[in-house]
């Protein structure tokens, strides 16, 4: 099953079966059933494409240095200069996360068959 975005279909790898070839799809590539049970109209399901997985950048080290980050510029608040180093790791990331968040979702419309 190849995606329907043409975008999506260049990244996609050519010969790569995530789903079992036993299933049957409709034209809208929502499954249907499969060779055993034939054309089940009680349950319906879509396959799913992760475009944008969880990478390392947003994983959970960045987010505790994050967190860790917000805390020491609440603790040491009296030490300006920790303070200040503090706040801008947060608001240089933050900022970054946001916009990045705002460029998928353009991209994302852009996208969308």
């Amino acid at each position: 099953m190849e995606p329907l975005n043409p975008f999506f279909a260049s990244l996609h790898p050519p010969k790569l079966n995530i789903v079992p070839s036993n299933l049957l799809l409709d034209a809208h590539c929502w499954i249907i059933g499969t060779e055993t049970t034939g054309n089940n109209t009680f349950f319906r399901s879509q396959v799913v494409q992760c475009s944008y997985p969880i990478s390392g950048g947003y994983g959970p080290t960045a987010r505790y240095v994050y967190y860790f980050m917000a805390i020491l510029s609440v603790v040491a608040h009296k030490q300006s200069w920790v303070a200040t180093a503090a706040l801008g790791s947060v608001i240089v990331y933050s900022s970054t996360a946001a916009i990045h968040a705002l460029v998928l979702v353009y991209f994302r419309k852009l996208l969308t068959p």
